[in-house]
Formats: C-alpha cells, structure tokens, sequence
C-alpha cells in the first residue's frame, strides 16, 4: 500500500484505498477535567471528568486517468453511502482506517462529515474529471457494562404526547409487535406518560425475538365453578353431546 490510506468497511467486507497520500493528516485526542477551588488553597484540584472521542482529518483526492475511468465517482459515491445511514443497520457503517503501514489507525470509527468537497473542471464529456475532499472520522467505541450500559441498549427516547410502544417500534424497528416485548422490559410503565424514559435495544439485539401471548382467549370467559357450568354439563352428558364446540367458517 505504500504511503495511501485505507478505509475497511468490515460489516461488507468492502475496501476503499486513496489514489494519493492523505494530506494535513490530524489527529484530536482530548480529555475533560474539572477544576474545583477550595479555601485558602493555591492551586485548583483537578478533577477527570471523562474521556472526548478521538477525532482524525485529513484531505484525499480522486482523479480520473483516463476519459473511461469510472474510478473516483465510485469512490466517492462509496464514502458517501458510508457516511449516510444504512437502512438495515439504522446507522451509518462502522470502519477500520490505516495509513501506509498502520502507524496512524482507528481500529473502528464513523464518518462524521466530509466537507468541503471540491470538484474540478468537467471533462469534455461532462464526467467528473476529480475532486478534493475533506473529511473527519470519529472514533467508534461499543457499548461496554462497565459503563453503566446494559448490553444491546442503543436509545433513550423520552416519551411524548399520545406515544405508545407499539408506536415507538414501528418507527425504531419497522415491526409493531415488537413493543409488546419492550413494554415487557419496562414493568413499571405499561402505559406511557409524558416524560417517561425508555430503553429501545439496538436492531441486532431485538433480532430473533419472539413475541408470546401473555393471555388465553376466552380462558376465564365462564367460571367452571359455578351452577350454570355444572348444569351444563350435566345437559350435554344427558344428549351424549361434545363438550367442545366446533365454528366452522365459509
């Protein structure tokens, strides 16, 4: 690979490798701290609040040899398409970068923006002839329990007017049913109310999830205790009658 850069989309296995060198390559790595003060003390004390996300630019270019190449509107089609939401995964596609030989690396980051790009003069036969790019990549860090999260949960969605979980499936997951299962989940609020907090697991965890009937139809419709259900069965034995009766429907 030489001196380019490469970025991998592991979840397609597809793999896109820069034309030239990746120009102005920065890297923003940060923590957050907080300064407390305290009476008659000279200095601050610095307190670690939490970790930033690790941010990486450079600028690429594209260019096309020749009048039939086809080359850098693909390529940058294929950047584009991982920077938008992909439909299946609700998400934009998770990737691994390198550059030459991997003394600059994200093990898995996200495009965050590529802008601005730059488009050069059109070839003679309207096509694009290259552009310039810029774009940032941000680091991807999973779900962790050490964190507090439990695992699989993506979302926090704060409950609105007239919102039900069947509702708040259908637009998460694309499958209604499914918010029976998150009710489930959420013993304490089976019906929502404005302001309430819940938990919306990713796509990959909801995956394969089955919903259960929580009642029998008509299972305590009559009362097998009762004179009437004895009375009844009493008149069926007399008739040499089923006690099951059968629908049928045209």
């Amino acid at each position: 690979m030489g001196r380019k850069w490469t970025l991998f989309n592991p979840e397609t296995d597809e793999k896109l490798v820069g034309q030239f060198e990746a120009e102005d390559l920065t890297e923003d790595l940060s923590n957050t701290f907080a300064e407390k003060w305290a009476l008659n003390r000279e200095h601050a004390i610095t307190q670690f609040v939490h970790g930033n996300t690790d941010l990486l630019t450079f600028t690429g270019r594209f260019f096309q040899k020749n009048d039939t190449d086809r080359g850098p509107t693909q390529k940058l089609m294929l950047l584009k398409r991982w920077k938008s939401r992909d439909r299946k995964l609700r998400r934009p596609s998770i990737l691994s970068f390198w550059v030459g030989d991997a003394h600059v690396i994200l093990d898995w980051c996200v495009i965050e923006a590529i802008s601005p790009i730059t488009y050069d003069r059109p070839t003679s036969y309207g096509g694009m002839r290259g552009t310039t790019f810029s774009i940032t990549l941000r680091q991807w860090w999973p779900y962790d329990v050490e964190l507090g999260v439990a695992t699989g949960e993506t979302r926090y969605h704060n409950a609105k007017q007239q919102d039900y979980y069947e509702m708040l499936a259908y637009r998460e997951y694309g499958k209604a049913l499914w918010g029976d299962t998150i009710r489930q989940r959420h013993p304490t609020q089976s019906e929502l109310e404005i302001g309430d907090v819940v938990k919306l697991p990713s796509s990959e965890a909801m995956r394969g999830t089955r919903v259960k009937p929580q009642s029998i139809a008509l299972l305590d419709k009559h009362k097998t205790d009762s004179p009437q259900w004895t009375l009844w069965n009493e008149v069926l034995a007399r008739l040499d009658r089923p006690r099951r009766s059968h629908v049928v429907l045209e």
